[in-house]
């Protein structure tokens, strides 16, 4: 039982740091995020008794995994509400492709394009990038008033 709540503050720590949020693979300014991710996991391990490094990896993928579904999810929930005739799911959709785009570009050592979000979402969705531009400010508007 101390084993499990150990490992949920190290990972709620790291979720909320942001650090777990980042792509896996890329590169970030400290470092590549495996390089980084293996080196905590590491470190967190040797703390724990009875936990290794892969299982605290594992933990650490999981959470971001589940973070980043969350995230996206009530995202295209504000976006598809800004929409007419757009589903969730197919907002939803559309961020999965977005995020596979950006992150092969860090894998292949590129910047994502400036606006890829906007164009991604225009092109996925059927609608011009003004009315994405317009509906992602709008949701942003409306998560801040919460």
């Amino acid at each position: 039982m101390r084993k499990a709540i150990l490992i949920a503050v190290a990972v709620g720590a790291l979720v909320v740091g942001g650090t777990a949020l980042a792509y896996p693979g890329g590169p970030g300014p400290f470092g590549n995020h495996d390089e980084r991710q293996a080196e905590f996991a590491g470190d967190l391990a040797s703390e724990l008794d009875g936990v290794n490094a892969n299982e605290v990896e594992q933990a650490l993928d999981t959470v971001r995994e589940q973070k980043m579904a969350e995230h996206r999810e009530a995202l295209a929930e504000a976006i598809s509400g800004q929409l007419d005739g757009v589903s969730a799911e197919q907002v939803e959709s559309a961020l999965e492709t977005h995020e596979a785009e950006v992150r092969d570009a860090i894998e292949n050592g590129e910047r994502p394009e400036h606006g890829s979000l906007v164009t991604t979402l225009a092109d996925e969705l059927g609608k011009s990038e003004d009315e994405i531009q317009t509906a992602l400010e709008a949701a942003h508007e409306e998560k801040s008033e919460e």
